[in-house]
């Protein structure tokens, strides 16, 4: 089975003068492809299609996304991929591609102090997300692995600091 990213979406399409949204478009497709519920999908990929195109500034991106991704959401929806594994690569292309259109504005950096600021930027939001996932007690494959070694590391580092101010 092929796997079809939205990461390699063309942002560049003609005409696409839709900057001030990119972020909100972006946003609205990461939650298309995240959406797990098989039943639900096709409606909310319609609506999704029907507001881009409803709006003067996402028109001709909707109409894009219309012609070439709607029609093959089997590739690229994560509630019609469910046996397929995701690699990590492909998480580092998804953590790229945040980095660059969320947080750089599509723009190339050349700059180390201001790569390094969007850097730090997306790590304090991704930190963020994970306190409010771990207080609203949803955990993922992730922080049901590393949870229960917490306790462990925190007595380790606390014994190996009272043994040390000891001696």
């Amino acid at each position: 089975m092929s796997l079809l990213m939205l990461g390699k979406l063309s942002w560049e399409t003609p005409k696409n003068k839709f900057i001030k949204k990119r972020k909100w478009v972006y946003q609205t497709l990461k939650h298309l492809q995240g959406y797990e519920h098989e039943n639900d999908f096709p409606q909310l990929l319609q609506n999704a299609i029907n507001i881009l195109q409803e709006d003067e500034e996402t028109l001709d991106f909707g109409n894009y996304f219309s012609k070439n991704y709607s029609s093959n959401s089997a590739l690229w929806a994560r509630c019609y991929r469910k046996g397929c594994s995701v690699n990590t690569n492909m998480h580092l292309e998804s953590m790229h591609r945040t980095l660059k259109h969320c947080y750089l504005e599509g723009k190339v950096v050349k700059r180390l102090d201001k790569g390094l600021h969007a850097v730090l930027k997306f790590i304090r939001d991704k930190t963020l997300e994970r306190i409010i996932k771990k207080t609203k007690g949803k955990n993922n494959i992730y922080l049901k692995k590393y949870s229960f070694k917490a306790p462990f590391i925190l007595t380790f580092f606390k014994y190996k600091m009272i043994n040390h101010v000891m001696i």
